[in-house]
């Protein structure tokens, strides 16, 4: 494929390049920017997206960006599966309900605090449950998977700080109930943690990245935040 694309004109490729949403801003811009000056400094069209292209596929998970905006509802704006799914659970404390809206979907999501820790469980518009997230210290991670995720954190980062950790749980109804009121592994549910972090990466900026780890610390996703200052949050 990458031969057969050498043969277009430049123009052509470049428009192609620019076309696609998972390559870099900062390489479109590159790109539109030598199209202007009528020649690429150093470097021709067809070397570069060559080493594009290779880019993006040993880099998919890198072009994801997040951005959320919560608002505060009342328990009679929930649906009523969401509703009977909190009940089943005889939580310690009051619930607090949020529409939550990110740059792809829109969801519900439950916020409380149950025995010390910070629970947030997600739904989606009707009321059916997409996951369960608890807040956790780095030293609750089992040894092995703190060893993972450090080590591939430290390959890419020159330095990070992480911010917050979550175990994600993912499965059919009962299975999280009964995952939540024994707090032991059941079959059936799904563990992740999620890890929200500030890392200089070659550019030595500061970025804020929120990543999403199997339980074994295996990196699966990883999504820029971008931060708003016209947004009303709430957390």
């Amino acid at each position: 494929m990458v031969y057969l694309l050498s043969f277009l004109p430049e123009k052509r490729l470049h428009h192609l390049i620019v076309s696609i949403p998972l390559f870099p801003n900062i390489l479109k811009s590159f790109l539109s920017a030598s199209l202007c000056f009528g020649k690429f400094v150093h470097l021709k069209m067809r070397t570069l997206f060559f080493y594009i292209v290779l880019s993006a596929l040993f880099f998919p998970a890198y072009g994801q960006e997040k951005q959320e905006k919560e608002m505060r509802i009342s328990p009679e704006d929930v649906p009523e599966k969401a509703l009977e799914f909190i009940d089943s659970l005889h939580l310690d404390n009051k619930i607090k309900w949020y529409f939550e809206e990110d740059l792809n979907s829109v969801s519900i999501e439950a916020k409380t605090k149950h025995k010390k820790k910070r629970y947030s469980i997600e739904f989606d518009t009707l009321g059916n449950i997409q996951d369960v997230e608890i807040q956790l210290s780095w030293e609750e991670l089992p040894e092995t998977t703190q060893n993972t995720i450090c080590a591939y954190l430290s390959a890419v980062f020159s330095d990070f700080r992480i911010k917050k950790i979550q175990l994600h749980y993912e499965g059919s109804v009962q299975a999280l109930i009964d995952q939540l009121k024994s707090n032991k592994p059941v079959d059936g549910v799904i563990i992740k943690y999620e890890i929200v972090l500030k890392g200089k990466e070659e550019d030595r900026f500061w970025k804020w990245y929120e990543y999403t780890f199997l339980e074994n610390g295996k990196h699966e996703k990883r999504s820029l935040i971008i931060f708003r200052n016209t947004d009303n949050l709430e957390y």
